[in-house]
């Protein structure tokens, strides 16, 4: 049974482990119920993915892309199972829900999930593209997992993912959120938790000029690291680069992630600093 009045959302809080090499998931579906009826002891299904419908949402509905099926309530997780190109979430106990109410079931649990967790200085984060003059910036700080098994390996519909770490007296501090795509199973994830506050870079352009060919520019860069932290970190740098580009110099190799993208991993020594530098042919 589907209802304008009917809607849903999902929410993921994560909890880092100390060493950050590992992480505890909690998913929760949250219902909403503004139908003007109530769902005794009723089966519950939900449907996600991109829906296109037709007709014009009420403005409950605006620019939501999932629907929900009928209302239940259950302490177990559901189990997933696939539907045209969309996916299945039914809950294997029955629920009530009444009008106006909001209520909160748990939709997956998982422990021990491995993360990684990387510091990146990304050229597209800051003003820094065709300036001259020297701009700083923090890292940020992104964690990434595989939604595999045997830990994770379901279907996770969109929503938002908090990440919580605990303090030298144990209380759970919030470290950052973000938002995740629908995600089928073996995909991989990245999230951006913020911005680091003891790792910091500042990027200088040292050559800006036009090249020996027609519709060429010999371009230069240089970026200057700093770690305030008391232990060695790696700072992965992405650089966006535009049209025809050949690396002609560089302080030490780079990745080519794609057509648009170099990547560089940089180790910074504790309280201190590194250096990236190089130059370009770009047409």
């Amino acid at each position: 049974y589907v209802s304008s009045g009917l809607s849903w959302k999902t929410d993921y809080v994560a909890t880092l482990s100390d060493d950050d090499k590992s992480m505890e998931l909690i998913g929760w579906v949250t219902l909403v119920n503004n139908s003007g009826a109530t769902y005794e002891n009723a089966e519950l299904k939900l449907v996600a993915g991109e829906l296109n419908q037709v007709r014009p949402q009420v403005a409950s509905y605006k620019n939501r892309r999932y629907e929900m099926a009928a209302m239940a309530d259950s302490v177990s997780a559901p189990q997933a199972e696939s539907l045209a190109d969309y996916y299945l979430y039914r809950f294997p106990r029955k629920t009530t829900i009444r009008d106006r109410q909001t209520k909160q079931l748990q939709l997956i649990s998982a422990n021990e999930i491995p993360v990684q967790k990387r510091y990146r200085v990304d050229s597209q984060q800051s003003p820094w593209r065709g300036t001259t003059t020297g701009q700083k910036t923090q890292a940020n700080v992104v964690v990434q997992f595989s939604n595999d098994k045997p830990q994770l390996g379901m279907p996770l519909p969109k929503g938002v993912m908090r990440f919580y770490k605990g303090d030298s007296q144990g209380a759970m501090q919030l470290l950052g959120e973000d938002n995740i795509n629908h995600t089928a199973r073996n995909e991989n994830l990245e999230l951006k938790l913020g911005q680091a506050f003891d790792i910091t870079a500042e990027r200088k352009q040292m050559e800006n000029s036009r090249g020996f060919s027609s519709g060429s520019r010999m371009v230069a860069w240089e970026i200057e690291m700093r770690n305030a932290k008391d232990e060695a970190v790696e700072v992965e740098v992405l650089e966006r680069v535009y049209g025809d580009v050949t690396v002609l110099e560089e302080s030490q190799k780079h990745e080519r992630v794609s057509a648009s993208i170099l990547r560089w991993v940089v180790q910074i020594p504790a309280n201190g600093k590194a250096e990236l530098s190089y130059r370009v042919r770009q047409k």
